[in-house]
């Protein structure tokens, strides 16, 4: 029996330790909070004051807001004179690929004519009864022949010249709007 009557007096000693505890800790954490209360008031007054004090000026504020459109000003400006650039760029490629097409083009049709020529002055001479007339057919082929393609020469560096000097002023123009918009943003 006594050995019963220990263990159950050490059951009932643990059991109002136990519900002691919880009033324990209660206590313990309402004077925690009561104390943590007034220094957690404290701490937030102080950093509003803190923050305040700290506060952007106006002036500073706008200053930002205009320098920041500026900037937004210019790169819209850049971007606008690239995309211009890159168009009179492709233009001018186009100008200059549509040149060269034309100038080989013209080189094929005077291949063409001249060989023309020459088979219609063979059909000449090959009709030619006596060779006084097949050497007058012969000279008016030369003659022809040189009067035409130094025409059709004429025309092709004409057209090449043309498009040498659109393309220079083209990229001439390109190259001083660039530097001016360069200096300007400068």
């Amino acid at each position: 029996m006594t050995k019963t009557n220990t263990t159950t007096t050490a059951k009932t000693a643990d059991k109002t330790t136990a519900a002691k505890a919880p009033e324990a800790k209660t206590v313990e954490t309402k004077a925690a909070e009561t104390t943590a209360a007034p220094t957690a008031n404290f701490i937030t007054e102080t950093l509003e004051k803190v923050q305040e004090s700290i506060a952007v000026p106006e002036a500073a504020r706008e200053f930002m807001a205009t320098q920041a459109a500026a900037v937004q000003s210019h790169a819209e400006k850049a971007h606008e004179s690239a995309a211009e650039l890159a168009a009179d760029m492709e233009k001018s490629a186009v100008s200059l690929v549509g040149q060269y097409s034309t100038f080989t083009k013209n080189l094929f049709d005077m291949t063409a004519a001249n060989v023309e020529h020459a088979l219609a002055t063979v059909e000449k001479i090959a009709a030619a009864k006596t060779p006084v007339e097949a050497m007058r057919v012969q000279a008016d082929y030369v003659r022809e022949s040189a009067t035409a393609n130094f025409e059709r020469i004429k025309n092709a560096a004409e057209t090449a010249n043309k498009t040498v000097t659109e393309t220079t002023a083209s990229v001439r123009d390109q190259a001083a709007k660039i530097m001016a918009k360069a200096s300007k943003a400068a």
